[in-house]
């Protein structure tokens, strides 16, 4: 299984989804973000965060 709350995982994603959607002619920008230390998971998070609005890109396409 893979764990996309950590940083290596995090950027993974990060490429996987600009990539999908750069095949597709739109240009996103997608951030990892790091959260505080959680003593419950005893680890920090990294959230994928996006200005995209339901999985969708908000802008026109490129070019």
């Amino acid at each position: 299984m893979r764990n996309y709350f950590d940083e290596h995982g995090a950027r993974q994603l990060q490429a996987k989804i600009e990539a999908y959607w750069q095949e597709r002619g739109y240009q996103v920008q997608v951030d990892v973000v790091p959260t505080e230390y959680d003593a419950k998971v005893r680890s920090v998070r990294y959230d994928v965060r996006s200005a995209m609005v339901n999985g969708y890109p908000q802008l026109a396409k490129a070019g």
